[in-house]
């Protein structure tokens, strides 16, 4: 049926002396697979946010390093060396930028649906 704790914050006394366990239990477990569903939902589009910005990444710094191959000789090598080392920490780079703009702009969301529940009669 659920926690200790579940059922001290429900009141299990009452839910028992009522008789509504069977109706208590299926509310519950109604909520329980909606918030599984969403929460699926959720974790799925922050993985593959982070998979394609992981990739990215490895994308640019692979781009680089074949840059500083066929570059080498011809431009000058702390140039190269810059070009090497900033790449590397590029996924952390983009996790932060686009991470951050990704939270804001889930703040906003958030925000704007409050202003459509005010605006239903």
């Amino acid at each position: 049926m659920g926690s200790y704790m579940d059922q001290a914050l429900r009141g299990s006394s009452v839910i028992r002396g009522n008789d509504k366990v069977s109706t208590y239990r299926s509310k519950k477990e109604h909520f329980d697979d909606k918030n599984t569903i969403n929460f699926i939902a959720g974790h799925s589009c922050r993985v593959w946010f982070n998979l394609r910005i992981y990739f990215c990444a490895k994308l640019i710094s692979v781009a680089a390093m074949i840059i500083c191959l066929t570059m080498k000789g011809k431009v000058d090598k702390a140039m190269l060396a810059m070009l090497f080392s900033r790449t590397m920490d590029l996924d952390w780079i983009f996790h932060s930028i686009f991470g951050t703009f990704n939270s804001i702009e889930s703040e906003m969301i958030k925000v704007e649906r409050v202003h459509k529940l005010e605006e239903i009669p």
